[in-house]
Order: C-alpha cells, then structure tokens, then sequence
C-alpha cells in the first residue's frame, strides 16, 4: 500500500480519535447525569422509548450522506469536476431537508400509535410521557440530516476534524440542560437538551464549510446522474440501517413485558458498550472511507486486502481487552459509573447482567460496522441489506427463546449472538468480493491478542479478589483503577513476548517521535 495513504489514515484517524474520543466521554457522562437523575425506573423506560423514534428517522440522514453520497460525491469531483460535484451536493441537501421535514410531521402526528407499538407493555401513563418526549426531539431528525450531510462533504476532502469536534456540541448540549433544568422541568430537559445540542453541531458545520469551502444553497437539480446513484446506494443501505434500529426496538419491546426499569437498565448497558464500539471502530473508519473509495472505484483489489488486514490487526489489538474487561467486571463498571443518586442497587444488577452479554459482542459489532464500511465504499450497499435482514429473523427468534431463561441477560445475549452471524455472513462475502483474504493472517492476529486479553483479565480478576476493598466509591475507583493499569501494562508486555505486529507499530512510533522531538 502507498505509505502516504496509510500515513494520512493514520494521521487522521489520530485527529477523528481525539474529538471522537471526547465527544464519547461526553455520550458517557450523559449516561451518567440521566442515571443519577432519573435512575432505572418507568420515566426513563419512556425516554429511552422516545429516543427510539426519531434515532430511527435521523438514520435516513445518516445512511444518505455518511456512506452513499460520499463516494458518489468523490467521484464526480475528480470525473466531472469541483463545480459539478457541488451542484450534486445542493440538490442532495435540499431534497434531504424537505424530505426529513416530512418525516418530522409525520412523527409528530403519529407519535401515540409508535409509541405504543414500541412499548405495550407500559402503563398509559408512562406512555403519555414518552408521546411528549417523541414530539419534542422530533427536530433533531432535520438538524442529524444536515450536520451528516456537510460532515460527508468535508470527510471528502479528508478533514475529519471539524466534524468530530462539532459532534461534542449534541451530549454537551443535553449535559448542560439536565444540569441547569432537570429539577424544574424533570425528564423533559434531556429532550431540549438534546434539540440545543443539534442546532448547535448543525450550526457550526455549515457555517464553517460556508467559511472555508462553499456555502449550501437551496436548489433541486434532478436532472443530475450523482442524485440517483445516490438514491440507488441509499435505499439498501437505508433498509440496512432500519432493521439494525428495529432489532434494538424489538429487544425493549420485550423488555417492557418483563417489568418497569427493564427498558432502562437494558438501554443504560447498550449505551456504555456502543460508546465503546464508535470509540474504537468509528475513528479509522471514517477516516479509512475516501481512502477505500478511491481504491473500490480504480478496482486495485490489492490496495483493499492490505488496508483490511491492517485496520482488523487493530481492531482486534483495541477492542479484545475491552470486551474481556466488560464481561468479567460489568458489575463493576456499572457501580463506579452509575451508582449515585436515583440509579440503586437493584438498577445496578439489572444493568450489569445486560452489559456482561453485551461485552461477548464487542469484537462483532465492531467487526460488523468495519466490513459495512468496506462494502459501502466498494459500491455495495446490498450485502449489508441482506445480512441486516437475516439478522432481523434471528433476533426476534433468539430474542423469544433467551428471555425466558435469562431475562434481561438473554436479550444481550441475542444482540451479541446475532452480531456473531453478521460478522462471519459480511466477512465471507467480502472474501468472495475482493478475492481470497489471508484467513491463516486473520486468525493468527486474532489468537495472539485473545491470548493476551485472557491473560490480562485473569490477572486482573486475581488482583480484584486477592486485593479486596473498600466497596465504597472511593475504594472501589482506587482498587479497579489500578488493577486497570496494571491489566494494560500486562497486556502490552504478552503481546510484545508474542510478537504482534500491533504493539510494535505503536512502539516504533513512539519511538519515531521521541527521536524527532530531540533532533
């Protein structure tokens, strides 16, 4: 592979990472504040019922722009030049606008009946809540679609940046408004918080794009080929992303049958794992799609296979500790970031049973996320469609069968499973795709940073149970704070003993820059 390409993915993934990675922390605390507020109980089974519906609409935004218009807007820019790219783009962006106002006033309108199909097992009054929080972030499926859209535009031409920092204005947003308003207005802050938030990420992206590149201006050119194709690669991958948001819907539809907090503490799990899923796939993903774009149009197939085997090297390296960490201290984690205030014990049981079976998928979802960005910048958005489909049937059927011996447990653990089949369906399409991929190579990785992982969790659950503690907050961050550090530090030494290719990149560009910076 061109060294510039993958330093420049490397560079970019280091910027996305940074704002990525405060932007999550920030998703976290938001967490954290909802928790402290509102606990796990039935007005937080509302919000996290409410949420559901315009997350399910803002993805018609997200699939159009994030994945299908950027490869299309790339290609016209070097075939039909800047001039024509950008006509592309004003006709994409205004039709995305009137269609996503649409969506909004037929959410608002038919709020009490989604509400209903999405929870039936809540009382009426919690579901006259969540009908009130439905209409109110309505908004943010307008202002989503449009901070998508211009964040493509600039992913295009490989910043990375602005986007990412201006996605720290969504959490901070509904951070601020549980802060200053909770105890007047109650749950109904998260929702204004969560529209400021939105005007503020749109804001900002648009005025900064019409600052250094071109403003957006308000015309439909239909008679543009770029439009179409756009269309053609949004609908599968639009189907694709609405069956992924019906299966999470599906798991709090049975949820709500099994008593009130279920939703929440299911919810609270989920949101914890995917911070973690976006943090280590979404960075090099996003910076990795131009790259890949430009490699699926010319057909260099090689170029492909190298910068798959390098970004799953990582993935594997970042993301095994994490999932052994999650589905050995769950219980842990959820009382150091959790406990307080409204979120008791019992929340804390509910929340880390989910989030233990949650931990399992880790490596799939993000493995999962990782192979859709390379179907999408090859141009194909229907192996997705078809792998989210299947996954769909199973979801529901795995979902029917777990809860009835695990509960809340068995419906993580359908998530985990069924990202395990999404997973091995994606990766032995793309092998067909691309030709042969290096399976041996793929495994070697991926047993080698298993083995470290096992280790390094083993380690840690010694220094847990041998160096017992305070149960107490404060003890508790102490001991499994540092046990945490000692676990990373015994990983990376296992990995160095056993040779992977990882630790040694990091290493030697640790090493590089040291050397720079005493030059």
């Amino acid at each position: 592979m061109n060294r510039l390409s993958v330093q420049g993915i490397a560079k970019a993934t280091v910027i996305n990472g940074i704002a990525r990675a405060l932007a999550g922390f920030l998703k976290l605390l938001v967490v954290i504040f909802i928790a402290r507020e509102f606990g796990a109980g039935l007005i937080v089974d509302a919000y996290m019922v409410a949420k559901s519906v315009p997350m399910l609409f803002f993805i018609i935004g997200e699939a159009t722009f994030v994945t299908s218009f950027l490869p299309v807007f790339i290609n016209y820019r070097v075939k039909e030049g800047e001039n024509q790219a950008w006509l592309l783009a004003d006709s994409v962006f205004s039709f995305l606008l009137l269609f996503l106002t649409a969506v909004v006033a037929c959410v608002m309108f038919f709020a009490p009946g989604l509400t209903f199909a999405l929870a039936p097992g809540l009382p009426k009054e919690t579901l006259s809540l969540g009908v009130s929080l439905v209409r109110m972030m309505s908004p943010v499926i307008v202002l989503a679609g449009a901070s998508s859209m211009v964040a493509s535009i600039f992913n295009s031409y490989r910043n990375f940046t602005i986007p990412a920092v201006a996605s720290v204005s969504f959490p901070l947003g509904i951070i601020i408004a549980i802060w200053l308003s909770a105890d007047v207005i109650g749950i109904y802050a998260i929702p204004l918080g969560a529209v400021a938030g939105a005007v503020a990420q749109a804001g900002i992206t648009m005025v900064v794009l019409g600052k250094t590149k071109r403003w957006l201006r308000p015309t439909l050119h239909f008679q543009c080929s770029g439009f179409f194709e756009t269309v053609r690669l949004t609908v599968p991958r639009l189907l694709t992303l609405v069956a992924n948001r019906v299966n999470i819907m599906v798991d709090r539809v049975f949820a709500s049958a099994l008593g009130g907090g279920y939703i929440a503490a299911l919810s609270y799990a989920d949101r914890v794992v995917q911070i973690s899923v976006v943090l280590f796939t979404s960075s090099f993903a996003t910076a990795a799609m131009p790259v890949l774009s430009k490699f699926g149009a010319s057909g260099d197939f090689d170029q492909v296979r190298t910068l798959f085997y390098k970004m799953t090297g990582f993935l594997f390296f970042v993301t095994m500790p994490a999932s052994i960490i999650l589905m050995l201290f769950g219980k842990t984690i959820t009382t150091l970031l959790l406990q307080r205030g409204a979120f008791d014990v019992d929340a804390v049981g509910l929340t880390s049973s989910a989030m233990t079976f949650y931990g399992i998928g880790l490596l799939p979802f993000s493995m999962t996320m990782l192979l859709g960005v390379f179907f999408y910048a090859l141009s194909d958005s229907m192996t997705p469609m078809k792998a989210a489909f299947a996954c769909f049937f199973l979801n529901i059927g795995l979902d029917a069968l777990l809860v009835r011996f695990l509960e809340l447990g068995g419906l993580a653990l359908t998530t985990s499973l069924v990202a395990v089949f999404s997973m091995v369906f994606l990766f032995w399409s793309l092998n067909k795709k691309i030709g042969p991929l290096d399976l041996r190579r793929i495994v070697a990785s991926l047993a080698k940073t298993s083995a470290a992982a096992c280790l390094m969790g083993a380690m840690m659950w010694w220094g847990m149970v041998y160096f017992e503690g305070s149960k107490a907050q404060p003890g508790l961050w102490v001991q499994f704070g540092g046990n945490l550090c000692l676990g990373f530090v015994a990983y990376a030494g296992i990995c160095g003993l056993l040779k992977v290719n990882e630790c040694r990149v990091i290493v030697d560009a640790v090493r590089r820059r040291f050397q720079l910076r005493h030059i």
